[in-house]
């Protein structure tokens, strides 16, 4: 098969480039160069650790991440409003203060539905709960106020951290 012009410009990178560049076009959804940038990676026979094995351990490390994001990015943003709060009371802007109060409250009845979201995940999986949390740095949220889990979210996560699982 010939290759076009393009695709041979990308023979010279290293595999890192290579990498890089595949991650931008991943990024932007540019699935024709990606595919260009992949068929100029060479191949190789290797023998490894067992494929199944290796797709378990990215399988958990990726469910960690991304449930390390969704958490650090819920923990700031109820800051965030926890923050907004004060600052509007102080200015006595009640109405102001009011929707902040309830902002807050979202993210911490999302935050409750996250640890359960992961808890029955790790459960599913016999993954250990603790050592997720040793890994994103975090501990088991503990609100400010009493409520319950946004139901509705958790639903979601549980779906999102299930993903793509490889098969037994």
């Amino acid at each position: 098969m010939k290759k076009d012009r393009i695709a041979k410009v990308y023979d010279g990178l290293t595999n890192k480039e290579r990498a890089a560049l595949a991650f931008r076009y991943l990024s932007y959804k540019n699935w024709l160069e990606c595919e260009r940038v992949e068929s100029s990676v060479p191949w190789y026979g290797y023998t490894c650790i067992d494929f199944q094995y290796q797709q378990w351990r990215n399988r958990f490390l990726h469910m960690a991440c991304y449930w390390a994001i969704e958490h650090w990015r819920l923990r700031a943003r109820q800051w965030a409003a926890l923050a907004l709060f004060h600052l509007l009371v102080q200015r006595r802007e009640r109405d102001q203060a009011h929707e902040a109060m309830a902002q807050h409250k979202q993210f911490e009845a999302r935050l409750l539905a996250l640890d359960l979201a992961l808890e029955a995940t790790c459960k599913e999986h016999g993954l250990d709960i603790e050592a997720v949390r040793e890994f994103c740095g975090t501990e088991p949220f503990v609100p400010l106020l009493e409520l319950s889990p946004d139901t509705v979210y958790q639903a979601e996560m549980q779906t999102n951290l299930s993903g793509s699982w490889p098969k037994d």
